[in-house]
């Protein structure tokens, strides 16, 4: 008995590869899509796009990155011309290491620039924590007032850290209400706040990010998804309901259901 069905079972299994290797031959093909090519110099033409952005706003921009540029080229092509006594060996790694260094420059002051022109607008926190690397899982503004005063919320290993940004006096009760919510739901996991701003026991912007990567690490990565998908699940929005008056002859329908009813 079990011979035969697994014979019965093997001829089903060719007869099935058969068919769709029959099909696959005089079958229609689905074309496949057309490959998108990429612009040429589109990574240049990025560059120079922010270059001309940021300029206005960084005036030393092009003295600091011909500076850099020019100055590692230099030491580059002295150190080598002296190593192996060739005057040309040095010409291409000193360029190399030009634009290296140009780039180099030209990131650090664009971020610095960057960060300074976001300090003080609402949300520029949320907007710096989102460039952080690792797993960490940012929901924005889980706790505010009509003042603008924000709390974020940020997920990790570290475990959960609340960011906060706005006035400190107004925060204290934004955090203190979140903690109690959150310490209901999360258990031991470590909760930390943080203070964005320029006044004592607060970080600047510009260190925000460092500061949350070097807290300790708490909990495992696995429980970073899992933590995160418990708060989800606990703090997802309800179902909206249609607000405003209902149309007189729906309204009386029901008052009238209503008044028999009692009746």
């Amino acid at each position: 008995m079990a011979k035969q069905s697994t014979s019965s079972g093997g001829g089903s299994k060719s007869r099935s590869l058969f068919g769709s290797k029959s099909g696959s031959k005089n079958g229609y093909k689905e074309p496949k899509e057309p490959k998108v090519k990429k612009p040429r110099f589109a990574r240049i033409r990025e560059l120079w796009q922010a270059y001309k952005m940021l300029k206005p706003q960084d005036p030393r921009l092009p003295f600091w990155i011909l500076l850099a540029a020019i100055g590692s080229a230099v030491v580059v092509y002295v150190v080598l011309t002296l190593l192996t006594t060739n005057f040309w060996f040095g010409i291409v790694p000193a360029i190399l290491v030009a634009v290296l260094a140009g780039l180099v420059v030209f990131s650090f002051r664009a971020r610095r620039t960057t960060f300074a022109k976001a300090e003080g607008q609402a949300g520029a926190a949320s907007w710096a924590m989102k460039q952080m690397r690792g797993d960490w899982r940012i929901t924005e503004a889980v706790a505010s007032n009509s003042q603008s005063d924000l709390v974020h919320r940020v997920i990790g290993r570290a475990g959960i850290v609340l960011v906060a940004e706005g006035n400190p006096h107004r925060l204290k009760s934004l955090l203190s209400q979140e903690k109690r919510r959150l310490a209901r739901v999360v258990g031991e996991t470590p909760i930390y706040d943080v203070h964005v701003g320029n006044g004592e026991g607060e970080v600047p912007l510009k260190k925000l990010n460092n500061y949350i990567m070097k807290l300790p690490r708490n909990i495992e990565a696995s429980q970073v998804r899992t933590l995160d998908k418990r708060l989800k699940a606990v703090g997802a929005p309800k179902m909206p309901v249609p607000h405003g008056p209902l149309p007189k002859g729906k309204q009386m329908a029901v008052n009238a259901r209503q008044l028999r009813r009692r009746s």
